[in-house]
Formats: structure tokens, C-alpha cells, sequence
């Protein structure tokens, strides 16, 4: 997008009702932006087109793609013969956000450092302790999406995921509070 006036100074990311997809906000320099969203039963472009109605710009390029959310425990094999796989390819994206830049680069990092250090075999186990957390945000989310989330049954999922993003609050560039996460999550 274009704009003669950023609606916003700094990224946003809006979880959509029962956490079911997402919408985000990027600025970038001389006006432009990043903005998107993404949802499991395609209403996105509803809330794509409510942003837009009320922050106006200009629609520069539009591009389209789906993003895995599976963890890396459902995208194995993670190596096989002599094929790596690395980032969103076997689950390393974060599945409350969609992102995988990130966690990308911290996968290939540990991919490098296996090699470096000749351990290459541990690599599939190592991805799999590293982005555990995944799992249950994922989890999290299915169930949310499913209509079969209960918070005093699944806590458990929910303080996972809030916890890794409260002891990562720099990574993700945001401040993670409590009170926030059960807004989402009784929405």
C-alpha cells in the first residue's frame, strides 16, 4: 500500500476472531506498507477490505499465498537421504502470527551449527526440541478453530504460547501481557 499519511507509526498485527487468521500492518519508508492478512476460512479479505475502507491508501501489488502453520512434528521427515529440510518446509513458522522469517534463520543457524560441528543426524531431533512450542500453539489454535477449546482444559496451551512471546517480548518487537492473550483468546 501507499499512503500520502501512515495510518500507523509502528507494525500491527490483529488477531482475527477465534484466532482463525490474522491481519498485519508493516510500514516501510516514503509512505508504502506491508499490509495483508490471512485466514483459515478465507474471510480475510473482509478484514483486508474494513482496514483499507477506513486507513485509505493505495493498493500498489497484491500477492497471495498460503502459509503452512503445521509444526515441525507434522512435517516430518525433516531429513532424508540427502535432503535438508529448513524453515516453513517442515513446520517453522510460528502458528498465533504466520511468521517464518525469523524462525527461519534460527532454524538455519541450528542447520549450519550441525554441520559445522559434524552432528548432522541430530538435526531433525534438535529442530524438534527448539520449535516444541509450536506444537502446542498449534494445538492451541486447532481447537480454537474446531470449537473444541476449553480454558480451564487447555491452559496449558495457552500459557505455552503466551509464555514463549512474554520471555521473547524483543524478538517479536511487541510487550505480551496476559490480560491481552485471554482477550484473544476468549474471542
Amino acid at each position: 500500500m501507499r499512503y500520502r499519511n501512515p495510518p500507523l507509526d509502528d507494525f500491527m498485527v490483529m488477531p482475527l476472531p477465534s484466532l482463525t487468521g490474522y491481519l498485519w500492518y508493516f510500514p516501510l519508508d516514503n509512505g508504502y506498507a506491508h499490509v495483508g492478512a490471512g485466514d483459515y476460512y478465507k474471510q480475510h479479505v473482509k478484514y483486508l477490505n474494513d482496514f483499507m475502507r477506513r486507513h485509505g491508501g493505495e493498493v500498489v501489488m497484491k500477492i497471495g499465498r498460503p502459509v503452512r502453520i503445521s509444526p515441525p512434528h507434522l512435517c516430518q521427515p525433516i531429513m532424508q537421504n540427502n535432503l535438508v529440510g529448513v524453515g516453513e518446509s517442515i513446520g517453522v513458522v510460528y502458528p498465533a502470527l504466520g511468521e517464518g522469517i525469523i524462525p527461519g534463520m534460527h532454524n538455519a543457524q541450528l542447520l549450519a551449527s550441525c554441520i559445522e560441528e559434524g552432528r548432522l543426524q541430530e538435526y531433525p531431533s534438535k529442530v524438534l526440541k527448539k520449535f516444541n512450542v509450536y506444537e502446542k500453539v498449534f494445538q492451541f489454535i486447532r481447537k480454537k478453530i474446531k470449537g473444541e477449546f476449553n480454558l480451564l482444559r487447555d491452559f496449558r496451551l495457552v500459557l505455552s504460547a503466551f509464555l514463549h512471546m512474554k520471555l521473547a517480548e524483543d524478538r517479536y518487537g511487541m510487550v505480551i501481557r496476559l490480560k491481552d492473550w485471554l482477550r484473544v483468546v476468549e474471542g
